[in-house]
């Protein structure tokens, strides 16, 4: 965003995940950061935060093979 913010998509019209900003991180703070964890955990299904990529058409399951 103009303002620094870093969304995890550009379908995030809300703005519900804003996962830093470049004006005052660096972009490996943010990629390694605890709200990138949260949600690469969530896609892992290792919490209960309800994310914007479970609802993207573009997206797809994980099969076991693809995990190992």
């Amino acid at each position: 965003m103009p303002d620094g913010s870093l969304l995890l998509c550009c379908m995030d019209w809300n703005m519900d995940y804003v996962i830093g900003n470049l004006y005052e991180n660096n972009y490996d703070e943010i990629v390694h950061g605890k709200k990138m964890q949260m949600i690469e955990d969530s896609m892992m299904c290792k919490n209960d935060i309800s994310l914007l990529c479970r609802k993207c058409e573009f997206s797809h399951p994980l099969i076991q093979a693809e995990l190992t």
